[in-house]
């Protein structure tokens, strides 16, 4: 436990230090060193890169998080297990490099008349996904000897500060666009690195060949599990790139930044969502294993409510501040007002229904949980053709939100057909009663002229109108813990 305890106080440090990185790049230093279609570029890049890895790592970082255990053997070097996965991974990646090349013309065509700063970085895909899928490989045995934070590091921290060391750099003039983009590249090659370097460090990184004497016992099991991961991983990542990739074959690169910002914005009431998710996920599926349907029920309730009130709280913060935040922002990112609501809304509602995508991937009805990530898909490309050539950017994030909002409402039903489970209660209207007023309360606010000591006075404002309610009326005991453990730390800080 104390490892397991050390390793998630590390990674949770890691990743509010990345966040802090990333916000200083998209928020300040990209939007103003770079072009807008320069910014929008690095974005479609990663994009593209986070879909071809998908494809080029033919599952094998599921593959190794499941299997790996049972061929784990220091003293037999894990029976060429690494050589196994990394070979077939190598293999995917030079299949999916062959289709870039031979498909240069195709997937160009599709971007070049709105996008044509894209075609002389075409071929920087390739390497991007090299790397990208080397370091989720190793990644995964990493993970598998039960260390994140090297992972946490490499990919959170140290690629985040070598894009702002590299954009410092331009706007000094030390480098040029095409060297920043060969340091861009070079920054995924340094994830892997680090990685690799860990698992040499530690002892457990052997190049024998496998043992297929050992192997052959589970290559069914294998291939098995990893066509059902391959689709799912596939089609999840296709999905949280669609609006990026259409926007830039449908209106160009430079709305790709200005959306990119708005979506960074949007997307921050998230974070507490991916926290609860890594604790709730073992649960249930403990829950599932000793089919304890009223414990699942528990989780459901008292994750949707959580999640409901850290978004919301979340949203506020921003919505009350948002004329104050875009401010601060170039000329060119302050248009993003309403796309930073609809994103906001989306995330939102996909937080309060909790961890339903859990509770069906670690059923028995998991393979359900694959075919509503197709439906989802499909919305949103169809959406995303609809909506953006009508609303621009809104209307991609029109486009999301809806997608998001259909897909967690059909899940919803779904789980409530099947286990007669459903995480309504009334915690939620009292939540929304109490956002509305907070909101209503704010508008009040007089603008004091100066946006950095606005933010600080209305979110000072959000926090006590909004926290102090929620926890007296005891909405959440998980909230009222964490707010319980935050004043007991104060208080012991202050009397030390």
């Amino acid at each position: 436990m104390g490892v397991v305890r050390k390793q998630g106080l590390f990674g949770g440090i890691l990743i509010y230090i990345g966040v802090a990185l990333g916000a200083v790049n998209i928020l300040i230093l990209f939007p103003r060193i770079l072009e807008p279609e320069q910014f929008g570029l690095t974005r479609v890049l990663i994009y593209m890169t986070a879909i071809s890895t998908q494809f080029a790592h033919l599952a094998m970082p599921p593959v190794i998080i499941r299997f790996f255990p049972f061929f784990k053997d220091n003293t037999r070097k894990h029976h060429g297990f690494f050589v196994f996965a990394v070979g077939l991974a190598i293999i995917g990646f030079l299949l999916a490099a062959l289709i870039m090349t031979i498909g240069e013309d195709f997937f160009l065509g599709y971007f070049i008349e709105k996008s044509p700063l894209l075609a002389p970085y075409y071929y920087l895909w390739i390497p991007l996904t090299l790397f990208h899928m080397l370091f989720n490989v190793f990644d995964a045995f990493a993970r598998s000897f039960f260390n994140i934070t090297v992972s946490f590091f490499a990919k959170e921290v140290l690629q985040r500060l070598v894009f702002t060391v590299s954009i410092i750099a331009v706007s000094l003039g030390f480098m040029g666009f095409d060297s920043f983009m060969i340091a861009f590249t070079a920054a995924y090659a340094l994830m892997a690195l680090v990685v690799l370097g860990y698992l040499i460090k530690i002892g457990e990184l052997f190049l024998v060949p496998p043992n297929f004497d050992v192997l052959k016992e589970k290559l069914p099991e294998i291939k098995t599990y990893g066509m059902y991961c391959f689709p799912q991983g596939a089609t999840q990542f296709a999905y949280q790139s669609i609006d990026v990739l259409m926007i830039t074959a449908l209106v160009g690169l430079k709305f790709v930044a200005v959306y990119s910002v708005a979506f960074f914005i949007g997307q921050f009431i998230f974070m507490p969502f991916k926290s609860i998710q890594k604790i709730m996920q073992p649960m249930v599926a403990t829950a599932w294993k000793d089919e304890n349907l009223e414990k699942i029920d528990q989780l459901y309730k008292q994750s949707s409510v959580t999640l409901l009130i850290a978004g919301t709280y979340l949203l506020l913060g921003i919505w009350c501040n948002i004329e104050n935040i875009l401010i601060l922002l170039p000329e060119d990112y302050q248009t993003v007002k309403y796309v930073v609501l609809v994103i906001g809304l989306g995330k939102l509602f996909n937080m309060a229904t909790g961890v339903n995508q859990d509770i069906i991937a670690t059923s028995k009805a998991y393979r359900w949980a694959l075919y509503f990530m197709v439906f989802l898909v499909a919305i949103a490309i169809g959406l995303n053709l609809w909506l953006i050539p009508i609303y621009g950017i809104l209307g991609a994030a029109l486009a999301t939100s809806v997608s998001v909002i259909l897909f967690n409402t059909i899940k919803l039903i779904f789980i409530y057909w099947k286990w007669k489970l459903q995480p309504i209660n009334r915690g939620f209207f009292i939540v929304a009663i109490i956002g509305l007023v907070v909101w209503g309360l704010n508008l009040l606010i007089p603008q004091l002229g100066h946006p950095i000591l606005d933010i600080l006075i209305r979110g000072g404002f959000v926090t006590v109108a909004f926290v102090f309610p929620v926890y007296f009326l005891k909405i959440s005991t998980d909230v009222n813990s964490a707010i319980d453990i935050a004043l007991a730390t104060i208080k012991k800080a202050g009397k030390s």
